[in-house]
């Protein structure tokens, strides 16, 4: 585990809290950021009536480095009905731009430089992941990454995907 500004900008408690949390249903915080290195402006708003996979990462973050590519795939996988949609919480925005360069990632990032967002999801942990239903309420939270827990965040979003289908 890396500890830096990051950490203490996003203070995040100091032992790593690991695990998955469900709870009742409640409505996702709507964003609008900008992208990163780019002019466009991702808001959660946009993917409404998809499943929308959120994740909160850094370049600094070990974990993430496995996350966003098993992202990637899974928007490859299924495009129609899932919107991923990462947003970078790094200081310098050029460190997360060379990050995804060299993992040759082009999911939607955007770029959380005040910490607004990750505010808003109480993102205390990174990666921080959220499934968000069609309908716009966060079904399921997800805190750190460990190893087999690829198999359990894939079951959980063909559960939601799964859902749009009724």
């Amino acid at each position: 585990m890396c500890f830096n500004s990051n950490l203490i900008r996003l203070l995040i408690i100091s032992s790593l809290m690991i695990g998955n949390i469900a709870h009742s249903r409640e409505k996702a915080p709507d964003f609008s950021l900008p992208q990163l290195n780019g002019s466009q402006v991702i808001k959660l708003s946009n993917s409404l009536g998809k499943v929308v996979y959120l994740d909160f990462w850094a370049s600094w973050c070990p974990s993430c480095v496995k996350v966003l590519p098993m992202l990637e795939q899974w928007q490859n996988q299924f495009p129609k009905k899932l919107k991923i949609l990462t947003i970078n919480v790094d200081e310098n925005e050029q460190q997360a731009v060379s990050f995804l360069k060299r993992l040759n990632i082009t999911l939607a990032v955007g770029y959380d430089q005040d910490l607004t967002v990750a505010r808003a999801y109480q993102a205390t942990v990174l990666p921080y992941s959220f499934i968000i239903n069609h309908h716009g309420d966060i079904i399921y939270k997800h805190k750190g990454f460990q190893a087999d827990d690829d198999k359990l965040l894939k079951q959980k979003l063909i559960e939601a995907l799964k859902a749009v289908e009724r």
